[in-house]
């Protein structure tokens, strides 16, 4: 009978720990999926940040004196609660190529409404933006 209880107590006890492990295990797992996405959310933000920062840097890089502004006026959208969204806004600068010819490069930043999430029971609306750059030969009339 003693070596009955005894099985029974040390399965009780294995049993206990295995839950107790994976219980950790699983709070572990948790918290390395959300370190992970914030550390990609991050990433992201940093990215952006950095695109903007030397497009920025980089607007009416070349352009003469007299030229055009080296940006178009951003975009606006009236969206809900009459709150003005910026849906785009580009910036120019001129470059060369090695042999010599001119063009012109546009950046051009979108922002478009991709769907809502419910954050705290209140619908919030998210947003995408996409950056795309586009080149432009040049000829004398559009210099001036």
């Amino acid at each position: 009978m003693q070596f009955l209880y005894d099985n029974l107590t040390a399965t009780v006890i294995a049993l206990m720990t295995t839950l107790i492990l994976l219980s950790i295990q699983s709070r572990a797992t948790q918290n390395s999926v959300a370190e992970v996405s914030r550390n990609r959310m991050g990433e992201l933000t940093q990215t952006f940040a950095s695109w903007l920062e030397r497009d920025i840097e980089r607007m009416g890089e070349n352009f003469e004196d007299g030229e055009r502004a080296p940006f178009d006026n951003p975009v606006y959208t009236e969206g809900s609660g009459g709150t003005d969204i910026t849906t785009q806004f580009t910036f120019y600068r001129d470059s060369t190529t090695s042999s010599g010819d001119e063009y012109r490069i546009a950046t051009r930043y979108e922002v478009a409404q991709k769907g809502t999430r419910t954050v705290d029971g209140t619908s919030k609306p998210t947003y995408q933006l996409t950056r795309k750059k586009r080149r432009k030969e040049m000829g004398v009339a559009d210099r001036c």
